[in-house]
């Protein structure tokens, strides 16, 4: 059945569907390639199922346990295209956090003006020339309504001959603000942006990763619904990866450990936890 909306399937009618996306698996795995974009942390990406599957994928955690810097790495090193939209941090701070990471040189030197400008130029064309699929969208500047990311990721694509792509968006909250009208309350406008997300992801048949603020009065718990304003994080995601500090010694005075527990997963187990560290100076994320 044709429709603008929501569409009607026999059974029947999905088989063609299934054997394309055998085919398109069953030949991924004899040429070694992954399905789609990953973390790059393997135990991570094995509890993910292989890859970051097409839909909304939420990350939440408490300030200091490296969110953006989470995302940041895996949008540049997730072996596909990536969108990295940022509503809260500008450009200049992200470019700093990847040059950071990738050449090992403190977050903190890179701002103290002990560089002059053809150190830090060096720097980074050094690491920007490690992620050339990377793209930032700077959502501090004006709003980013969702069709505005479609026509990035139309964009992207096609630029680098790409079939599939990841978009990051950080954070979901401050990115649905950004556009809400003045009419809407900030639930409804959260609610309408997340459903905008999904449709995005379903679109581009990608990844979308979601930052969200963590609910304060959920802080100690960090359950699934520890998302701050809305319970469309957890009830429309693939995933929600919730980053913890557990109650272990740092493993340096630069380098902290942290969880990433899979608090809800549609491609395999929940309840599970990948152990990662954190080092701060360097923006970099490692699997302990």
């Amino acid at each position: 059945m044709d429709s603008a909306g929501a569409k009607l399937f026999s059974l029947a009618d999905l088989i063609p569907a299934l054997e394309a996306d055998a085919d398109r698996r069953n030949l991924a795995r004899k040429e070694g390639r992954k399905l789609g974009p990953v973390t790059g942390l393997t135990k991570l990406d094995e509890m993910l199922g292989g890859y970051l599957a097409p839909g909304v994928h939420v990350t939440h955690g408490d300030p200091g346990t490296g969110k953006t810097a989470l995302a940041l790495q895996i949008a540049a090193s997730c072996g596909f295209p990536a969108l990295y939209v940022s509503a809260e941090m500008p450009m200049i701070e992200l470019a700093r956090r990847i040059t950071a990471r990738i050449t090992k040189t403190f977050l903190g030197r890179l701002k103290s003006g002990e560089m002059n400008a053809s150190h830090a130029s060096d720097l980074a064309k050094r690491a920007f020339s490690q992620c050339p699929g990377l793209y930032l969208l700077d959502a501090t500047a004006g709003p980013a309504p969702v069709e505005h990311l479609a026509s990035c990721v139309q964009m992207i694509k096609l630029k680098e001959e790409a079939s599939q792509m990841l978009v990051v968006v950080d954070s979901a909250h401050s990115w649905a603000n950004g556009f809400r009208s003045e009419t809407q309350s900030e639930y409804d406008g959260l609610t309408s942006a997340l459903t905008d997300l999904r449709t995005l992801a379903s679109l581009m048949e990608g990844p979308v990763i979601a930052i969200a603020e963590r609910n304060r009065a959920n802080r100690k718990e960090a359950g699934m619904d520890a998302a701050a304003g809305t319970r469309s994080f957890e009830y429309g995601a693939e995933t929600v990866i919730s980053l913890v500090k557990p109650d272990e010694p740092a493993l340096s005075p630069d380098e902290k450990r942290i969880n990433a527990l899979i608090q809800k997963n549609r491609h395999d187990a929940a309840g599970v936890y990948a152990k990662l560290a954190f080092h701060g100076p360097l923006q970099q994320y490692r699997e302990v």
